[in-house]
């Protein structure tokens, strides 16, 4: 239920015919990018598709000016594999598992709003996409997931299955004071799973369509808020704690 719509996306199933494609691009800042996809029946009633996508980035959109490196990358990583299993003409069986990484330094990064100052009283220094710090900033998030899709025909209406679970972690480097000095940086740490688990009656009889089932869901989430660091003096601050939920 939806109050503004939604965007519903539906991954394609393996079936019985053989197919394959692969694309690779190359761009502005040494930026490499492929994703394939490949499907293959295994035998009767079994199917399998894999698709992959890869993004490079080998020079940063601008410079750290206190070192004089480059930042402001993004790399991406992603896989997806599904198996289909119809041992009868009314059983069928999808399990589907997946990958993906970022690594990034452009959230991270930290500048100073053109026309503004920091508390050191300096201006922007660089162009937008450019920095000063003292140190790199990075980002890095990943997750996977598994889960498995079962539908019995049972005359009439359908009864489905559906099993989920999924494990993901942030890491984020942050240099708050926007100066190659050693005054104020922070550190944010996000990890959690999730498991769900949905049985749905669905059929119709006559004009009416209907849809019955029971919805499960499990949340784990470990969150340290933000633990600033710097150098030793009034202001900066060591604050360490954790959130579960």
């Amino acid at each position: 239920n939806a109050t503004g719509g939604v965007i519903h996306v539906i991954t394609k199933e393996p079936n019985q015919d053989p197919e394959a494609d692969l694309q690779l691009s190359y761009g502005s800042y040494q930026t490499v990018e492929m994703s394939g996809y490949a499907n293959a029946g295994l035998g009767e009633g079994v199917a399998v598709n894999v698709a992959a996508y890869f993004r490079d980035q080998g020079k940063g959109y601008g410079h750290n000016l206190a070192n004089g490196k480059e930042i402001n990358f993004q790399d991406d990583f992603a896989v997806r594999g599904q198996l289909l299993i119809e041992p009868t003409a009314t059983l069928s069986l999808r399990y589907s598992a997946d990958y993906t990484r970022q690594e990034s330094d452009i959230g991270p990064g930290r500048q100073v709003l053109l026309g503004s100052r920091n508390g050191f009283g300096d201006t922007r220094a660089g162009g937008i996409q450019d920095g000063n710090f003292d140190f790199g900033p990075e980002g890095r998030n990943s997750q996977w997931g598994v889960s498995q899709n079962a539908v019995l025909d049972v005359g009439g209406a359908s009864l489905r299955s559906i099993t989920a679970y999924r494990k993901f972690k942030f890491f984020a480097l942050y240099d708050l004071d926007t100066t190659p000095l050693y005054v104020l940086n922070a550190r944010r740490v996000e990890d959690g799973s999730t498991f769900q688990q949905e049985f749905l009656l669905e059929g119709e009889t006559g004009n009416l369509k209907y849809t019955a089932g029971f919805f499960y869901l499990n949340l784990k989430n470990i969150q340290r808020p933000v633990a600033t660091f710097g150098a030793p003096g009034p202001g900066n601050i060591d604050r360490f704690s954790v959130q579960e939920t």
